[in-house]
């Protein structure tokens, strides 16, 4: 299965955050998407691929909710939104 996995300057700014150092202190196997949506908001995720459902593809946005991920949320001053665990 492939996966993206990128690590961009927003994938760093996120995983200084408490949920980010949660989740990647755990991880194993943490693959990182990033998703910038129509107002510059950034939404990082990551999945941990031991526990991944396997539904492939570029574009994970669409994805089933499943319980080993992160997620972080950037705005475009690079102030944090939001973060949560499994969702």
């Amino acid at each position: 299965m492939r996966f993206p996995n990128q690590w961009t300057p927003a994938v760093f700014a996120a995983a200084e955050t408490e949920v980010g150092r949660l989740f990647l202190g755990f991880s194993r196997f943490p693959a990182a998407g990033v998703f910038v949506d129509g107002d510059g908001i950034t939404a990082v995720r990551w999945n941990e691929m031991r526990f991944t459902r396997g539904e492939a593809g570029a574009d994970q946005r669409g994805r089933r909710e499943e319980f080993f991920t992160a997620t972080v949320r950037i705005d475009r001053d690079g102030r944090i939104i939001d973060q949560e665990l499994g969702r």
